[in-house]
């Protein structure tokens, strides 16, 4: 699949959108990956293929991630700065492709971001799908705790267990404690069911069209520091508190098993959540990313139920 991509001013600094220039005339996409910092566009292109095929996708690498990380950075790394700069790029991406409004998608932490552009600036979007949609993120982070360290005692594993009550609960205060978490989460099956490793996906980096070693480097050194940067404040977004009211349809997509951030926790928020527009879809062989998890069902529940009103 052939793609392209530029680098565009936004907010002051140079940030890097990639698309396939031949799909310009189609609806377009703009999805927001989660991390913060972590950039999945070859996965995207790979396992949601027939979504690119008939929309304009454009994957942004948020200030700070992938492409758009620089070891000298302009200004601090907020979350209201990246909601900025995610309603600039609507803005640009509008007048670019000559669209009247734009189908949002938020992953994991691009799911927190995309309700809170959603919530300021609604009159850019057509509509807003959420994978692993964030809600209150302090009680997604507490129930994902309990839910490892519960599953290290029923199975004796009473190392890991002791290394988690020592690592401590969340709120986190450092990155090496939600890594050690995270870690032992993908042990038992919270971020990807019935897998205990990202290893099967390295490949599809490796091998991506336009993505070299050195920006594989680039993408690991923003992940390093965007979590670092925002991390404290995500902990700190409750959804529920100051977007409990969106302006636009809203559609969430949940793994059945995800419990890095917990569907139960989302479910609470969208149960909660008035809009024109809301449905929920479960995807039950999922943990936190069913584009990747379960891609046939995912790409037909895109394309024939969310979508075609487009």
């Amino acid at each position: 699949m052939k793609q392209s991509g530029e680098y565009l001013q936004i907010g002051g600094v140079k940030q890097w959108v990639s698309y396939d220039a031949r799909k310009a005339s189609k609806p377009l996409i703009l999805f927001l990956h989660g991390g913060p910092g972590l950039v999945i566009a070859p996965l995207l292109r790979h396992f949601c293929a027939p979504i690119f095929e008939n929309y304009l996708v454009v994957h942004w690498d948020q200030r700070g991630s992938g492409r758009s990380y620089s070891a000298l950075h302009s200004g601090p790394l907020t979350v209201a700065r990246l909601v900025a700069d995610g309603l600039e790029l609507s803005a640009v991406l509008c007048r670019k492709f000559q669209k009247e409004k734009i189908i949002l998608i938020g992953h994991s932490w691009g799911s927190a971001l995309g309700i809170l552009m959603c919530s300021k600036a609604p009159g850019y979007f057509h509509q807003y799908i959420g994978i692993g949609q964030v809600g209150d993120w302090l009680k997604g982070e507490q129930a994902s705790y309990d839910f490892v360290l519960g599953k290290a005692r029923l199975y004796g594993d009473r190392a890991l267990a002791k290394r988690l009550e020592r690592n401590g609960a969340p709120p986190y205060k450092k990155t090496t404690q939600l890594m050690a978490q995270r870690s032992a989460l993908l042990r038992y099956g919270g971020s990807l069911y019935g897998k205990t490793s990202y290893r099967h996906l390295q490949p599809y980096y490796v091998g991506a069209q336009g993505y070299s070693l050195p920006d594989a480097a680039r993408a690991a050194l923003g992940l390093r520091y965007s979590l670092k940067a925002l991390w404290g404040e995500c902990q700190a977004l409750n959804l529920n508190a100051f977007a409990g009211r969106l302006e636009v349809p809203v559609h969430i997509i949940a793994g059945r098993h995800d419990m890095q951030v917990p569907a139960t926790v989302a479910k609470e928020y969208f149960d909660g959540l008035i809009a024109p527009q809301k449905s929920w879809h479960w995807f039950e062989q999922s943990a936190h990313a069913p584009m990747i998890e379960e891609p046939e069902k995912f790409n037909s529940l895109m394309l024939f139920v969310i979508l075609p009103v487009f």
